[in-house]
């Protein structure tokens, strides 16, 4: 971490209300330009229990949910376009020969990639997958349902922003890797560019460090009964969720998935968003940024790349101030990364919404966009 970093009052004033509001406990936030760090600070408890009460700080780690997304299974993607591993027209079958998959299934890398791919929004696999299987056999039978389940829309006729697409990409990665997600992330990501706080699954010795989430999956639990599933049956945690993922598929993948499980902080996101961003990338070319960064989905509801939304959506999250061509993504844990290009600005902002707060969660939407906003004009 660079020292002497000041703290931003406009920032902190701002998330400062949003915490005495109730919309989440805890905050952390950089700011960067350039590849330096031009502002970070941190506000709120991010452990608020009986027995236990943290501060957080800017070495709090958070569990980032769907930063995942962009940030490991993203950046492996291109990696391995760069490396002509994979083409983003290459379709599933081409990686998942041992699998059967109809023509309407057979989608691209790219509509995963998109979320233009036609599959549903979410299933939760650990209802309909015998938790005895181990890791490899829970995949391969997510894997079939995946691709045994109607479509909700044809493909490329809409996005629908779906972890499925990820769960199956973070597999067809492992498979042109050849080893685990994380181990490969780790390898080609997290030990290239020195991270020492980014993981899968972080070990025991960290937990002090690490924001605390929802009080067992309730949040979950609540959708698959409105989907219609007999919830009645299954082990929920009946805990407050620290230090092991809180999304309820990913921790039944044993914490290691394509669509979530990274924990990490302010600083190491920083590190890993510069290498979306042309001149600072250690990892990538400027072909491969462009490739990863331009919209793909003009005309569609929705503005996305290869794996990140495009400002240019319409009410998304980036905020007018942020050139259109910014790209950016959330995580429902409350955390929220933007890029702008024309800037080489990185704005990153984890909370823990989920936290010490009845359900239903408080939409922080807004408040990303506010502290978009704020970012810009500080630099």
């Amino acid at each position: 971490m660079s020292e002497n970093v000041p703290r931003s009052e406009s920032i902190e004033s701002m998330l400062g209300e949003r915490i005495t509001a109730g919309d989440f406990p805890s905050a952390a936030y950089l700011v960067s330009v350039d590849g330096a760090v031009r502002f970070r600070g941190a506000i709120g408890d991010s452990v608020k229990l009986t027995d236990n009460t943290s501060r957080c700080t800017t070495d709090t780690i958070f569990d980032v949910a769907s930063l995942t997304k962009p940030i490991v299974t993203g950046l492996l993607l291109a990696i391995a376009m760069k490396e002509g591993a994979i083409n983003p027209d290459d379709r599933v079958s081409k990686f998942l020969t041992d699998r059967k998959i109809d023509e309407a299934h057979d989608v691209t890398v790219e509509q995963l990639a998109t979320h233009t791919s036609g599959f549903a929004a979410w299933i939760p696999f650990y209802l309909e997958i015998r938790n005895e299987l181990g890791r490899d056999g829970k995949f391969l039978a997510a894997l079939d349902l995946i691709l045994g389940k109607e479509l909700a829309c044809p493909a490329n006729s809409k996005v629908i922003y779906s972890d499925l697409n990820y769960i199956l990409l973070g597999f067809i990665l492992e498979r042109v890797f050849g080893d685990r997600l994380d181990v490969i992330a780790d390898e080609r990501i997290f030990s290239p560019l020195g991270l020492k706080n980014t993981s899968f699954t972080p070990g025991p010795n960290l937990l002090n460090r690490i924001a605390a989430c929802e009080n067992g999956n309730g949040h979950e639990r609540k959708t698959c009964e409105e989907m219609g599933y007999d919830t009645s049956g299954f082990a929920w945690r009946d805990y407050p969720v620290r230090g092991e993922v809180h999304d309820g598929n990913c921790h039944f993948f044993e914490g290691v998935s394509g669509h979530a499980g990274l924990f990490s902080t302010v600083d190491d996101l920083n590190v890993i968003a510069l290498q979306f961003v042309s001149g600072l990338s250690r990892l990538l070319d400027d072909v491969t940024i462009g490739m990863m960064t331009q919209n793909r989905t003009p005309g569609l509801n929705e503005h996305r790349s290869l794996s990140f939304q495009i400002a240019s959506t319409p009410d998304c999250t980036a905020s007018a101030t942020l050139d259109p061509g910014s790209f950016g993504h959330l995580g429902f844990t409350g955390t929220s990364l933007w890029i702008d290009p024309t800037r080489n600005m990185i704005a990153v902002l984890l909370t823990n919404r989920t936290h010490a707060h009845a359900l239903p969660f408080a939409n922080i939407n807004e408040t990303r966009r506010r502290f978009n906003e704020i970012a810009a004009s500080l630099t």
